[in-house]
């Protein structure tokens, strides 16, 4: 049974757990394995955790989490918009880019197709209010031929997503890279970390 964690050791957890279900995958990373590599007993983890799929949801959320605090600090710095915008991006492509068994892992199981949901859901809202920037020109009459709302932002974001997960591995970074250039086109100009 779980209980109010540790907020050190719950956090050493899960960072170890990420690691560990990135490299060998969810059926291959143990709780034993993980429970090592965090420095507590196996007993600890279930202290925390019901059981290994719980542990990897409350993975992929607090994944979800560290993209939603960098999203919110570029947000809110003083940076002009091409900057804030591409770094969004950045952002999010590192982590999938990173995680492919996360992306995968998402998208199986009702439960964390629920919590993709949500999180793309707040993710768009995110984007959307950067999208409301003066000199956001995807926005602008003739780019994309329509005005984007959150329901298109999260459209667009799940099918990146969606490519994500059927190019394979291999490809991840090539998808990302190709909608990052698309992008660089609507928007006009170029990006610092080009």
């Amino acid at each position: 049974m779980s209980r109010a964690p540790d907020d050190e050791k719950f956090k050493r957890i899960l960072e170890t757990a990420y690691r560990e279900f990135n490299q060998k995958g969810f059926r291959e990373a143990t709780i034993k394995a993980i429970s090592d590599q965090a420095g507590v007993a196996p007993g600890s983890v279930y202290t925390y955790f019901t059981n290994k799929a719980d542990l990897f949801k409350k993975t992929i959320q607090y994944l979800w989490e560290k993209i939603f605090s960098e999203i919110d600090n570029t947000i809110k710095s003083d940076k002009p918009f091409n900057d804030k915008f591409f770094r969004l991006y950045d952002i999010v492509s590192l982590y999938i880019c990173e995680s492919p068994v996360f992306l995968t892992g998402m998208v199986s199981g009702e439960t964390r197709r629920k919590l993709l949901k949500k999180n793309l859901e707040l993710l768009a809202e995110k984007i959307h209010t950067l999208f409301k920037h003066p000199d956001c020109h995807i926005l602008k009459p003739g780019n994309l031929g329509r005005d984007w709302d959150i329901h298109s932002l999260r459209i667009i974001l799940t099918g990146a997503l969606f490519d994500g997960v059927i190019a394979g591995d291999d490809q991840i970074k090539e998808v990302f890279s190709a909608l990052k250039m698309y992008l660089v086109k609507i928007q006009g100009g170029s990006t610092n970390s080009e």
